[in-house]
């Protein structure tokens, strides 16, 4: 069994720490929290207009393109974990607060933080993470601890 910080460390190793991923303090205070429920992740994206493949490749594909890729695996291996996406859709503008324009919204939720980092853990999820990279300009990942 993985203590936290092999846990951390591990996922910082292969994610990384760019501007559209978590940090290593982020993925600490997700692998540490001790909430004891289900918890609910809420992704606000917005979409290159090309794919941006690492090697290149698919430079023909919109960045919504590439995003359907990652969602036909994500899908899969979320239910894996136990998770479900409550909705996706497109994001319809700012009720109260900063204007920030989003395309995308997804929400998931997963029966506890260990299953939402089992995800990021799984090494089938890990090889569509390409599309998800390929696919985003900006995101904004937020978790609710459901009471």
């Amino acid at each position: 069994m993985s203590t936290n910080q092999e846990i951390i460390d591990d996922l910082v190793a292969f994610y990384g720490d760019a501007e559209i991923l978590p940090t290593r303090a982020q993925w600490q205070a997700v692998v540490e929290n001790t909430h004891q429920g289900s918890v609910v992740i809420i992704n606000l994206i917005t979409m290159r207009e090309k794919a941006a493949y690492p090697d290149g490749s698919d430079s023909e594909l919109s960045g919504m393109e590439a995003m359907a890729r990652y969602s036909e695996i994500s899908h899969k291996k979320v239910a894996e974990v136990g998770g479900e996406f409550v909705i996706q859709g497109m994001f319809g503008g700012t009720i109260i607060g900063q204007n920030e324009a989003w395309e995308g919204v997804g929400i998931v939720r997963y029966p506890s933080t260990k299953a939402f980092i089992a995800l990021f853990s799984d090494e089938e999820y890990r090889q569509g993470h390409v599309h998800r990279m390929a696919a985003t300009l900006k995101h904004q990942m937020s978790l609710v601890l459901e009471v």
